[in-house]
């Protein structure tokens, strides 16, 4: 069993006392033999607040940093654990716990690499500045979890991002950070699963 907790997040208005909502994202991924941190949060305080709230040490054997922006590396000085950023090629970190390879992905007119975490057949991505359906296509995922970069997107790119789950065979997205909440429980909806929050619990 795989155990998926949701440490740093966005929204206020879903986070319960005492658990800090600051823009970011963080998720933690027990399995039986590995305790993996996939992003940060934007800051230490934030990071380190929310892990002793949900019971966890500042220990891991291994920090997944989806991509190089602030609000998903701001935490890193507050854990300990091997690092591993975008720019290599897919990594094995456990059983059914791969690394992604690097997808050139691209913000406000730069490149952005951005690698996701595949935990068995589920994805958990940062911000999805790369192209979603790279992803689908190549690791096939049933439930996606994290940053979807959908916050205030026209309507047609809403129903598009919808309609490559439903191709791709995903069954359960629990979106949250760059989503957006309205967009978020859209997605929940159409496809299945519910915009993720702060601790939310998930095993797989």
């Amino acid at each position: 069993m795989v155990e998926i907790t949701i440490v740093v997040d966005n929204r206020v208005g879903m986070v319960r006392d005492p658990y800090v909502a600051r823009h970011g994202l963080a998720i933690i991924v027990e399995t039986d033999s590995s305790l993996i941190l996939f992003d940060t949060g934007p800051s230490a305080n934030t990071l380190a607040n929310n892990l002793r709230l949900a019971g966890f040490d500042a220990s891991f054997d291994h920090v997944v940093i989806s991509h190089e922006h602030w609000d998903h590396t701001g935490g890193l000085e507050a854990v300990e654990g091997t690092v591993h950023r975008p720019g290599g090629g897919e990594e094995t970190l456990d059983d059914d716990v791969v690394v992604t390879r690097t997808f050139e992905g691209e913000y406000e007119g730069r490149p952005m690499p951005e690698q996701a975490l595949i935990v068995g057949d589920v994805a958990l991505i940062g911000c999805c500045h790369f192209d979603l359906e790279e992803l689908l296509g190549e690791y096939e995922p049933k439930t996606v979890i994290g940053g979807l970069h959908l916050m205030g997107a026209p309507e047609e790119e809403l129903e598009r991002t919808a309609e490559l789950f439903r191709e791709y065979g995903v069954r359960e997205v629990y979106a949250c950070h760059c989503t957006g909440l309205s967009e978020s429980a859209y997605l929940a909806k159409v496809v299945g699963g519910e915009p993720a929050y702060v601790p939310m619990r998930m095993r797989f």
